[in-house]
């Protein structure tokens, strides 16, 4: 059966990233095969308000304070207003968070549990154990996947990770990986130099994304091949680090640091790539066995991408997915019993903390639906997803029904609706 679905995240277009490419294209793929996907985000400087995008993905940026690394201000209660009234336009059956470090994924998970709503969670980065920020996070993503009906990784080490840091039964998370546009990446071996082997690294410049590992392994690469160059793309705080390390080994020549690079220009920065990129030593090993292979001519980097396009697929992640949809729709439902024993189970001071956290907010809905009762906020109409064809008395196609009208109609009928919401 067909959902109705809101994926919830800090991050989202036109900000370029790695969740916010997963969120788009698992959206669209999601739509293509029947469903209702809107997205939930906060507002940028050239985004706020309800915006469309490609196959009727409707986008609603809500005004909210950002503080670091586009990731709001957890406020806990203050998004529930808004949240509310945007699932009940949209008639919501599941609410999607994304991303550890996005507080309004956080905060969505908690007020759709307490709306009855399903939930999912997918995480997309690996985090650590020991320093303050992982602590604080770790904790934050122990409160958020203590009630929630299923949990998405990208890879199986992702769900070890996950699995340790929020204490979560391995049994209910699935690992789902990303995928490739293979389209989008096609390779020209004709592009690459004969001279020398380019090693291209496209990844923001932040410390969980190994940035460290590759300020370590750079010089030692270069030094052990004199024949290797490096293009780096991307940026972030590391960024810094790697151009103090460039300095101190004088490697200006044959490191390049692109800065931000938007998603259209990859493909023909990846063609000078011989080929692409966790221990300093491993990193440093590995790369040096690639790059014997192919100066040796054993490895032939034109077949990767009927490889990998064999191997990866949007619509597969898509489907796949869906069949965690049904899984979580077809489970038992909780009480608020139940709930509150689950968020208790947290610890000692924390347990409470989060007790305390879930019942003011169920108190918050039940001020809410007297407030605004849910029978008097309007329902928005979906996205057209085929054009009827409509003829006048004659047999010919009535020019004044076409799709374009019908879906101006429902644009203006939505916005309408927003702005007395």
């Amino acid at each position: 059966m067909p959902y109705n679905i809101a994926m919830t995240s800090d991050f989202f277009y036109p900000q370029p990233g790695g969740v916010e490419s997963h969120m788009y294209q698992l959206a669209t793929k999601l739509i293509d095969r029947g469903h209702k996907v809107i997205i939930i985000t906060h507002s940028y400087k050239t985004r706020h308000g309800v915006r469309y995008l490609t196959n009727g993905l409707k986008v609603y940026y809500v005004p909210f304070f950002v503080i670091y690394r586009e990731s709001t201000l957890p406020t806990v209660f203050s998004f529930f207003p808004i949240f509310r009234n945007i699932l009940i336009r949209e008639k919501i059956d599941i609410v999607h968070g994304h991303a550890s470090l996005s507080s309004l994924c956080h905060e969505a998970i908690l007020h759709a549990r307490t709306m009855g709503l399903r939930t999912c969670f997918t995480d997309h980065s690996l985090f650590g154990f020991a320093d303050a920020a992982s602590i604080l996070t770790n904790k934050l993503l122990k409160f958020t996947l203590s009630d929630v009906d299923h949990v998405i990784c990208v890879s199986h080490t992702c769900k070890e990770n996950t699995v340790l840091r929020a204490a979560l039964d391995p049994s209910m998370v699935s690992v789902i990986p990303n995928a490739v546009v293979a389209e989008n990446f096609k390779p020209d071996p004709t592009a690459a130099s004969k001279s020398h082997i380019t090693i291209v690294v496209i990844s923001r410049l932040f410390y969980n994304k190994g940035t460290d590992l590759l300020v370590a392994a750079i010089p030692r690469i270069c030094e052990l091949h004199p024949s290797v160059h490096f293009i780096i793309a991307g940026s972030g705080p590391k960024a810094i680090d790697l151009e103090q390390m460039l300095e101190k080994h004088m490697l200006q020549d044959r490191v390049q640091m692109l800065g931000p690079v938007r998603h259209e220009e990859y493909w023909w920065r990846l063609q000078a790539a011989g080929y692409m990129l966790p221990e300093e030593d491993d990193l440093v090993s590995a790369t040096s066995r690639a790059i014997k292979e192919i100066r040796m001519g054993r490895v032939k980097t034109e077949k990767f991408h009927e490889q990998v396009k064999s191997m990866y697929s949007w619509t597969d992640v898509a489907e796949r997915t869906e069949r965690v949809y049904e899984g979580i729709c077809t489970g038992e439902r909780v009480g608020l019993m139940e709930r509150l024993k689950r968020y208790y189970g947290c610890g000692i001071w924390a347990g409470k903390l989060f007790v305390l956290c879930v019942v003011v907010d169920s108190l918050i809905l039940v001020l809410l639906e007297f407030l605004f009762p849910q029978s008097g906020i309007d329902t928005a109409r979906s996205w057209p997803t085929k054009a009827p064809r409509m003829t006048d008395g004659g047999g010919r196609r009535d020019r004044s029904k076409r799709r374009g009208s019908n879906v101006e109609a429902v644009v203006e009928e939505d916005l309408n609706g927003v702005r007395e919401n």
